[in-house]
């Protein structure tokens, strides 16, 4: 990890945001038929829109407002909602091997600040696990 250059880090930003895209055009193309393509990516979607490079958050936001959209969510808030308990349950898992999982608070923090009071008891019962 020490040895990465600049433009190593740089790339690698670049390629995350690609790959974003990348999912954006996938749900696009499969739309509601892709739910259980959904549950497996929303987590690293969620993981990448807490990510402190800008390119790298904007385009996991444009990935989740395409989910919006695809998936009849007036908001973000409510998609999250519909959705926390497959996050939630993943991050009640990592939580556990946190030495391996270290962006599970992140991912957790960005599921807080997006969704309505009601999906808290959800995340507070992973927390207390």
């Amino acid at each position: 990890e020490g040895d990465k250059s600049i433009k190593d880090i740089k790339h690698e930003k670049l390629l995350h945001s690609l790959m974003l895209y990348c999912m954006r055009g996938c749900f696009r193309v499969l739309g509601k038929y892709s739910h259980r393509d959904l549950i497996r990516s929303l987590y690293p979607i969620l993981n990448k829109l807490g990510s402190s490079t800008p390119l790298v958050s904007e385009a996991a936001f444009a990935t989740i407002l395409s989910l919006c959209k695809e998936f009849d969510s007036p908001n973000i808030g409510f998609f999250l909602k519909q959705n926390s308990d497959y996050v939630a349950n993943t991050a009640c898992l990592n939580l556990r091997y946190l030495d391996l999982y270290p962006n599970t608070t992140r991912v957790l923090h960005v599921l807080i600040d997006h969704v309505s009071k009601e999906a808290l008891p959800v995340i507070h019962d992973c927390v207390k696990e």
